[in-house]
């Protein structure tokens, strides 16, 4: 469609789609990389958008702002003894130890994070070990809790989307429109109940791929008191 919009500032593209099928209202949607997605019945025009995206202005803010409060914005590490790491909700001490050759590995023991490196090992390469074992880490753990949230789903007979791992600057998860569900190994850091969450969040688009009042009524009842465990998610993380 070859017309100029007035976005929200914040705002980086306006994507129309008019519907191939006889939809016959539309709906918007702000992704996490703040694009406003229009779906539109098909014959609308310029002048209808426009006045679709000036009705909902302020749905638009508040979705961004919602997006936005979910950003990952852990410090800068410095990767040295004494410093804190989370790990399921949990804040362990880093502790690093001198390894011989071939036992290097990062584990946890009680409430430490123990990271055995050679002597040599830099502040970068031991961030890379922490990285390794964390992106191991979140592999298992979202596999595991994958399954566990598709059993709300199970009536539904939805088939378990490919599980894939990424860090993403604006976004905890997104799901794909061929069924990929991204997740930020950083996830790793927060309560399971935080994780399902997120998981049962993108299992939802799977059935309803707006934010209508339909969808949050069905995450309502696959994860009862999910908006105070993302409260906590962004306390947690922040």
């Amino acid at each position: 469609m070859d017309a100029d919009f007035e976005l929200p500032s914040w705002a980086t593209a306006l994507d129309v789609q008019p519907s191939a099928r006889r939809q016959r209202t539309a709906t918007l949607e702000v992704t996490g990389e703040r694009r406003i997605v229009a779906r539109i019945p098909a014959g609308w025009g310029a002048e209808q958008v426009a006045e679709l995206l000036a009705r909902h202005r302020r749905w638009l803010d508040s979705q961004h702002a919602g997006l936005a409060r979910f950003e990952p914005r852990t410090a800068p590490r410095a990767y040295l003894s004494g410093e804190t790491h989370r790990h399921l909700g949990s804040q362990l001490m880093l502790q690093v130890c001198r390894a011989e050759a071939g036992t290097e590995g990062v584990s946890v023991e009680g409430h430490k994070l123990v990271v055995r490196a050679l002597a040599s090992r830099s502040a970068a390469q031991i961030a890379d070990l922490v990285h390794g074992w964390r992106l191991a880490q979140a592999r298992g753990i979202f596999g595991e809790r994958l399954q566990r949230c598709l059993q709300h789903h199970a009536f539904f007979g939805l088939a378990a989307p490919i599980l894939r791992l990424r860090t993403m600057q604006r976004r905890w998860g997104s799901l794909s429109a061929h069924g990929v569900l991204t997740l930020h190994p950083g996830l790793t850091q927060a309560p399971l109940d935080a994780i399902d969450s997120v998981i049962q969040h993108e299992l939802c688009h799977l059935r309803i791929r707006d934010h209508s009042p339909a969808f949050f009524a069905l995450m309502d009842s696959v994860h009862p008191g999910w908006r105070k465990v993302r409260e906590r998610l962004e306390q947690l993380l922040s």
